[in-house]
């Protein structure tokens, strides 16, 4: 969901930007019957080290503010993916979801959820106990954020003489 954002909204047909299927994404973060943990999330940084421009999933374990969400929606375009604590009967679980808009006078989150087919809207109470339940975790996606360059680059500027360090800073 976030990688087809990526590719598809912010950066106009990102070629370089791989494009997991979801049995593949699972296998990378180490996916179990009873979810993922949230350390193993960051194993996916390790299969993006490559996409051209840079893609990275940043995870703070600190709570972190509502406005946070709004911020990185409205200001960077970009989704996030809040850690939530669910309730389902006897069951609780973590889980996360794809946060992809938030609607002030309704008062409501737009999410992509892995557990359902189609996008969703969650009322932001609602949202907010979940997320408050998982002590306010939020993964940040982070694009071009970081020099990423092709070998085919280096090879070219190595025949137009130019140092790594001359490269680096022009």
């Amino acid at each position: 969901m976030v990688l087809d954002y990526v590719r598809q909204v912010l950066l106009g047909t990102a070629p370089e930007v791989p494009d997991f299927e979801i049995g593949e994404i699972a296998k990378i973060v180490g996916t179990l019957s009873n979810g993922t943990t949230l350390p193993n999330v960051l194993r996916i940084n390790r299969a993006l080290r490559r996409a051209i421009p840079s893609v990275e999933f940043s995870v703070d374990f600190n709570p972190h503010d509502f406005s946070e969400i709004v911020e990185e929606l409205d200001t960077s375009k970009k989704p996030v993916i809040p850690w939530l604590l669910r309730h389902e009967g006897e069951r609780t679980y973590e889980h996360v979801v794809v946060v992809t808009g938030y609607d002030p006078v309704e008062q409501l989150i737009s999410v992509n959820d892995p557990q359902a087919a189609v996008p969703s809207e969650i009322e932001v109470a609602d949202f907010m106990n979940q997320w408050e339940g998982a002590d306010r975790i939020l993964i940040k996606l982070k694009v071009d954020q970081k020099i990423q360059r092709l070998i085919t680059d280096w090879v070219e500027e190595a025949a137009r003489g130019l140092e790594v360090s001359e490269v680096a800073r022009a």
